[in-house]
């Protein structure tokens, strides 16, 4: 900022792998769980996979846009 050169910092990405990790642990129960219980997919479960999916793109090295 302010005229400096941006520099990147990759200290934190093992704490992106984590919480990532922990996401995509919630998202795969959540859905299991609908499965063995029977019950419908509605709009929550689809925010939920989609916004998990929109969100690890840019981590998992595809374009946000």
């Amino acid at each position: 900022m302010c005229g400096g050169t941006p520099t990147t910092d990759g200290s934190l990405i093992p704490l992106y792998s984590v919480f990532i990790g922990l996401a995509v642990i919630a998202v795969v129960l959540r859905l299991v769980a609908r499965v063995l219980t029977q019950a419908y997919f509605w709009w929550d479960d689809l925010s939920n996979l989609f916004g998990f999916v929109g969100r690890t793109r840019p981590y998992l090295g595809y374009p946000s846009c």
